[in-house]
């Protein structure tokens, strides 16, 4: 006669087993470890805060690093300009070097694509771009407030 593996059965065997072991103190050495770590991460988080998270610096630091962003994006998107701009010199462009025909092209489709961009943007009213700004963020936030309930409904404790 085979026996037939019971897993709820063994569970249990396993279970009793293991409740009836008495309980084991940690090492010395591995309980102070533990208490230094716990004391060296209360101490990082109470550190200067610029070493802490972006929501734990003080508004006007907050601030400042949004307005420097901003500004590095500003000299970011200068330096493609000037960059184009000195991609269409006609030196450039008369170039007759056979390397520099693929490089012609793919320059001939960005100018292209620029061009389109640039005609498109004259073309929206102001009006439509600050709402399609509004929309998407609302639409962000409503995915993040619906991510929220959902995870709460799902893997809420009670």
């Amino acid at each position: 006669m085979a026996l037939e593996p019971n897993p709820e059965r063994l569970e249990r065997l396993v279970s009793d087993l293991v409740r009836d072991l008495p309980m084991r103190q940690a090492p010395t050495s591995l309980a102070t470890r533990v208490l230094e770590r716990v004391a060296e991460a209360d101490q990082r988080a109470t550190s200067a805060w610029w070493r802490r998270s972006f929501g734990h610096w003080p508004a006007a630091a907050r601030i400042a690093f949004l307005v420097a962003s901003l500004g590095f994006i500003r000299v970011v998107l200068v330096g493609a300009v000037s960059a184009a701009a000195y991609m269409r010199l006609e030196s450039f462009t008369t170039a007759s070097h056979p390397a520099l025909t693929w490089l012609r092209a793919a320059a001939s489709l960005g100018f292209t694509a620029l061009d389109t961009l640039e005609s498109l943007s004259r073309a929206i009213p102001t009006f439509w771009l600050y709402g399609a700004v509004i929309a998407a963020a609302a639409l962000y936030v409503a995915l993040f407030g619906l991510g929220t309930v959902a995870y709460r409904t799902l893997y809420a404790e009670e």
